[in-house]
């Protein structure tokens, strides 16, 4: 029986593992704390509901341009990943 050959070292993949734990406790911890937040909305929307009918669309545009960006990147360092 041998061992698969890598260049990785434990060290490296303790450090991989850290870094998506980091960022799995970060994504959770923003989500966490933005529900005061998103509770907030409906008296917003109460309040001033012309406004908010005014901004959804600009908030829905701009996440759609953040996606499509977010999209491109990640096609292109693929691209770039399977030429190397």
């Amino acid at each position: 029986m041998t061992a698969a050959a890598s260049n990785h070292t434990i060290s490296t993949h303790a450090g991989s593992l850290e870094g998506v734990i980091k960022k799995c406790f970060n994504l959770v911890t923003r989500k966490l704390f933005s529900v005061p937040k998103l509770m907030l909305i409906p008296a917003i929307i109460a309040r001033q509901p012309m406004l908010s009918l005014g901004v959804l669309p600009v908030f829905l545009a701009v996440d759609a341009a953040k996606c499509s960006f977010v999209a491109h990147v990640t096609t292109n360092i693929e691209e770039f990943e399977q030429l190397r």
